[in-house]
């Protein structure tokens, strides 16, 4: 894919897109085809790679501009809600009401922000949790041991005494 501008390289990949929104399950035979009938004669390895170029555009504009957009388009929810809520609280007398409203703007706010760091807006910091696995049949074992050890020397369970 070097060996041409990045120019050249534009135009084939808008050459090889019209062709593909056309006709979506083209195959690079069938793409090679409709651009030889333009007179554009590029090999099917430059048109995998073009193709390769076109489909991670693609994934990166759905995962990162699709995903912002919901995410706006929520917020811009929220936000109206919200208002509305507010107005509510304000015109009631009833103090249910009011707890209601305020409770419900607080749900929808959350909502808003786990989605935000679902999509990595914001970063959570929970720290990280240590394991390690623990063989039961040893570790019963050498309690047993410890044990049996304790009531040889003593002659039956009890406290150890400290000798000064």
């Amino acid at each position: 894919m070097g060996f041409y501008s990045k120019e050249y390289e534009k135009e084939m990949i808008g050459n090889v897109r019209k062709i593909i929104v056309i006709k979506p399950g083209a195959s690079e035979r069938e793409i090679e085809s409709a651009l030889r009938e333009k007179n554009i004669n590029i090999s099917r390895q430059y048109i995998r790679g073009l193709l390769k170029k076109i489909h991670g555009e693609r994934a990166w504009r759905y995962n990162n501009v699709a995903a912002k957009m919901a995410i706006a388009q929520f917020e811009d929810f929220v936000k109206f809600v919200a208002s509305e809520l507010i107005k509510i609280r304000t015109t009631t007398k009833s103090d249910m009401v009011k707890v209601i409203a305020l409770d419900n703007m607080i749900k929808h706010y959350r909502s808003l922000i786990d989605l935000q760091f679902d999509m990595g807006v914001f970063e959570r910091k929970l720290g990280t949790i240590r394991t390690e696995v623990v063989n039961i049949a040893e570790l019963l074992k050498l309690l047993k041991d410890a044990e049996q050890e304790q009531k040889r020397d003593t002659g039956h369970i009890g406290e150890i005494e400290s000798k000064p």
